[in-house]
């Protein structure tokens, strides 16, 4: 009678002259999936000493069966994973990350645009009739702003709005946008999810009628005056301030 039985994959990978301790190692790093392993968890995980740990990967590395990431997740730790693995974005840290780097100018720019898109749609709102129409004009959900990102392609890479979100994010704690939650137009009436809006936050306290002017953010003010080589007369910013 013949008697089948499922080949381990594991062991397919490594090769039939591998010992136990490899077999343990590849297994606990393809159970991790993308998001890697550390040596040290592999350590906790497989009870070996670590120097052998190092060692048996060094050698699963020369084999092309794992690779080594460094993780923005982890304190730029190295971690691996699979070989044919693309990392996940919690390793790599997304978009915003060229190699190790943060691309803190990149993140500037989408931050701009963003900001821009949602004063443009203050803008259009301020000019409707009712209160509840300019509310609702002047919010932008995530999805809108994200399909907004992409269409610039400023992005080599597709943004989500998991990205999106985070540039809003940081713009909250600038102080320029506030985020309110609300059941999305998309959403179907059996599975309903709370989509995050944004919009251009008010100022909680208008600046007074001095500082408005050119003369409350004068460095020169105390040298200012008629008849002197500075003088309100000859100010080119006053002028543009009596002009608006």
């Amino acid at each position: 009678m013949l008697v089948y039985v499922l080949k381990n994959q594991t062991a397919a990978k490594i090769g039939q002259g591998a010992g136990i301790e490899e077999k343990v190692i590849l297994e606990a790093i393809e159970r991790a999936g993308n998001n890697g392993i550390t040596p040290k968890d592999l350590k906790f995980k497989c009870n070996l000493p670590q120097p052998q740990i190092t060692k048996i990967l060094k050698s699963l590395e020369t084999k092309q069966l794992i690779k080594s990431v460094m993780s923005m997740s982890s304190s730029k730790k190295k971690v691996y994973m699979l070989f044919g693995l693309e990392p996940s974005h919690a390793v790599t840290g997304g978009v915003f990350y060229s190699g190790q780097e943060f691309e803190s100018e990149f993140v500037d720019v989408l931050g701009d645009q963003c900001y821009r898109y949602l004063m443009e749609a203050k803008g259009a709102a301020d000019n409707l009739p009712d209160p509840i129409s300019r509310k609702s004009a002047s919010l932008k959900s995530s999805k809108d702003i994200c399909n907004y990102l992409n269409g610039l392609q400023i992005s080599k890479v597709k943004l989500s709005v998991q990205d999106t979100e985070k540039i809003l994010e940081s713009l909250i704690y600038d102080g320029k946008l506030e985020k309110s939650k609300a059941v999305g137009s998309s959403s179907t009436s059996k599975d309903k999810v709370p989509e995050n809006f944004y919009k251009v936050t008010k100022s909680v306290i208008s600046s007074t009628g001095l500082m408005r002017m050119p003369c409350g953010v004068c460095p020169v003010f105390n040298d200012c005056g008629p008849g002197k080589e500075i003088s309100p007369s000859t100010c080119i910013y006053m002028k543009e301030w009596l002009e608006l």
